[in-house]
């Protein structure tokens, strides 16, 4: 007899807000070290509890238009935010990370900003 495992309710799951942004560089980025460079701001920034806590996660990158959402807890919109600005570098490279959205819906801030 197999078993189906429920999903849980709708007010139980975490509530999460993607944060659309774009990297200002005059040299094209890979995905991969924008990715690193906001994980290792956001550990040095938050910790491993706070990053734990807001649920932090680089979910896409767009080469072309040097653009990334990033994935958090609707608590932790403020402290994504903050690392993204304190990105300084990526792969010795100089950048500016600059939030153009937040969205509650991933298909609203890929169709909006991205």
């Amino acid at each position: 007899m197999a078993t189906t495992l429920n999903p849980l309710p709708s007010s139980k799951r975490e509530r999460n807000r993607y944060l659309v942004y774009e990297a200002l560089s005059h040299e094209k980025l890979t995905g991969e070290a924008v990715g690193k460079a906001v994980w290792k701001t956001a550990l040095d920034f938050l910790g491993e509890l706070g990053v734990s806590r807001s649920s932090l996660r680089v979910v896409e990158w767009d080469e072309k238009k040097q653009r990334g959402i990033v994935k958090v807890n609707h608590t932790s919109v403020e402290e994504a935010r903050t690392v993204l600005a304190l990105v300084k570098d990526v792969d010795k490279k100089p950048v500016a990370l600059h939030v153009l959205g937040v969205s509650g819906i991933l298909k609203k801030a890929r169709g909006k900003w991205f």
